[in-house]
């Protein structure tokens, strides 16, 4: 997480929907993968299907035209017509060399084995020969048509041996073939859910871990201002070190933290500096009561003090008369 902490958030915003898009593409290679395999294996399929079909095709002809050539010869000892007999045995030829043109077109084919085909291909030309031998005997005599067909019968077995070893292993192929594509499919949906479902897991975990590397420090930032807000200043501003968006705004927090702090002690000073004033004008005010009060009986006593000065006047001449008379009466 600490590799994220100074990234800018639009960056932080934006990697989640790049695993995605990165996961998206991802997917979409592994289908074309799957299905390259797909067309591949069902290409040998269908070659596999080819193979086995020609080779039972090339059976069906040869064996077509070893029963025509049988009822050539047939019809060459019974005394038959010989322009029939011309027809069947040029119909039987034809009918070999469409055989051994389709084991030739069998070549081409990924899947036959060339050393497979060949002793097939040697067989059914030896076979040709024979038949061409034949189909001419049965023109011509009977009883070296027959000899012939000897001949063209050993031919015949040895070629339908190998084209039946042919056919069987064409089948063979064309099962497993099949069976690669059904197996193809298989792996194919497995590991496509597989992956899409880690996709989907691994998108939404992505998600998950930006959303709160770009929330939690907002929501940290969000309470620390609510708790400057009530008037509690004495808090720690979280992430100040971080480079990104949320740094720049704990930065900026920070500093409205400090002035408020600073704009606190400015108002306790001049609240300490009213309440000095406050004291002195009181002071004052008592003072000058004070002397008010002290001037009051000061005029008190002075006029009292004169009071009792004229009263030991008057006492004095009372009794300066008082001695004078008592004087005067003596004499």
């Amino acid at each position: 997480m600490r590799l994220f902490d100074n990234a800018p958030i639009a960056v932080k915003s934006l990697i989640a929907p790049l695993i995605s898009a990165v996961i998206i593409v991802s997917m979409i290679a592994l289908f074309f993968v799957f299905y390259g395999e797909f067309q591949a294996a069902t290409r040998t399929s269908a070659r596999a299907g080819e193979v086995q079909v020609a080779a039972r095709a090339a059976v069906i002809e040869v064996t077509t035209a070893h029963a025509e050539l049988y009822r050539a010869v047939t019809l060459k000892e019974q005394g038959g017509d010989a322009k029939l007999i011309h027809t069947i045995t040029q119909a039987a030829l034809e009918t070999v060399a469409r055989a051994n043109a389709i084991m030739d077109g069998m070549r081409d084919n990924a899947l036959v084995d060339a050393g497979t085909i060949a002793p097939v291909m040697r067989d059914l030309a030896a076979y040709l020969s024979a038949a061409r031998q034949t189909a001419a005997a049965a023109e011509e005599d009977a009883f070296v048509a027959a000899m012939q067909m000897n001949d063209a019968e050993v031919q015949f077995k040895a070629l339908r041996q190998r084209a039946d070893a042919l056919v069987a292993m064409a089948a063979v192929n064309n099962v497993r073939a099949a069976a690669s594509v059904g197996s193809t499919l298989s792996r194919a949906a497995y590991q496509i859910t597989i992956a899409g479902t880690s996709a989907i897991c691994l998108s939404i975990a992505a998600g998950i871990f930006f959303g709160r590397l770009v929330a939690r420090p907002i929501r940290r930032m969000t309470a620390v201002m609510g708790t400057l807000a009530a008037g509690t200043l004495e808090v720690e501003i979280p992430d100040t070190s971080r480079r990104d968006e949320t740094g720049a705004m704990a930065r900026a927090v920070e500093v409205f933290r400090d002035q408020a702090i600073e704009a606190r002690r400015l108002a306790a000073e001049q609240d300490a500096g009213a309440a000095r004033e406050r004291r002195r004008a009181a002071m004052e005010r008592h003072t000058q009561e004070f002397g008010t009060s002290i001037s009051g009986v000061m005029a008190s006593l002075v006029t009292s003090a004169e009071g009792m000065r004229q009263g030991a006047e008057a006492m004095a001449r009372a009794a300066s008369t008082v001695h004078d008379q008592a004087s005067g009466t003596a004499e």
